[in-house]
């Protein structure tokens, strides 16, 4: 059995299974971050403005309405800050309502994304925004934001635990309140170098432990590993 959590091992115990358990990632398309590096992540935190992102489904429980308020919490204090939403949900609509009646040009609906316009705009983007509260496995969102060179504020959720350091790779939220996750933003804005550290890490940490190629070679290890 492969896992993509300790989570999801320590309940295969609990429920007596006596067979083989390996733990893995999701993958991390190359593509993606290709032509990404340092050189170019260090120079987009040169940036006067400061771009947050959300790109996954446009579900209630992934966060999508706590980001809103949590950005309009902020908005007058930083008027250069942007947020952007990717992807599409069964919130899409809502979510629609209540950003043409906030009537910010600042934030911005993009609906579905993929291929180059996708690679931009994780190329454009400081901070990756992911308080969910659904049961996630390890979600692609989060490795595509860090191979991006992108600080990820996320809830301590499923595979994510088993790897995130909080103050190096971003910033764990401990509930997925607006109010919360404005508070920890807020310190994390005033603070440009740390974001790009904190970009740089997950860039590098990315390319390392996420892209296809990697998880292809362990996967063939663990396949060899249980044949022979």
């Amino acid at each position: 059995m492969i896992v993509l959590a300790d989570d999801f091992r320590q309940k295969l115990v609990a429920w007596n299974f006596d067979s083989q358990i390996f733990q893995e990632t999701t993958v991390l398309d190359e593509s993606l971050i290709e032509g990404f590096s340092t050189e170019t992540i260090n120079e987009k935190f040169l940036e006067k403005k400061t771009k947050l992102l959300f790109l996954a489904r446009l579900e209630s429980n992934k966060g999508v309405f706590e980001i809103l308020e949590a950005y309009l919490q902020l908005n007058n204090k930083y008027p250069d800050l942007t947020l952007s939403f990717g992807g599409t949900g069964s919130a899409s609509e809502e979510m629609q309502r209540k950003i043409s009646e906030i009537g910010n040009p600042n934030i911005k609906l993009l609906g579905f994304v993929q291929g180059d316009l996708k690679k931009r705009i994780l190329q454009e983007s400081h901070i990756f925004l992911f308080p969910s509260t659904h049961d996630e496995g390890l979600p692609n969102s989060v490795l595509e934001a860090m191979g991006a060179g992108m600080p990820v504020f996320t809830t301590w959720n499923a595979g994510i635990k088993d790897f995130f350091q909080d103050g190096e790779m971003g910033r764990v939220l401990e509930n997925a309140s607006s109010s919360h996750l404005a508070e920890k933003l807020k310190k994390l804005l005033d603070n440009r170098g740390l974001q790009t550290k904190m970009a740089i890490n997950n860039h590098q940490y990315a390319k390392e432990h996420f892209v296809a190629s990697k998880v292809v070679t362990r996967l063939e290890k663990i396949y060899r590993q249980v044949v022979v």
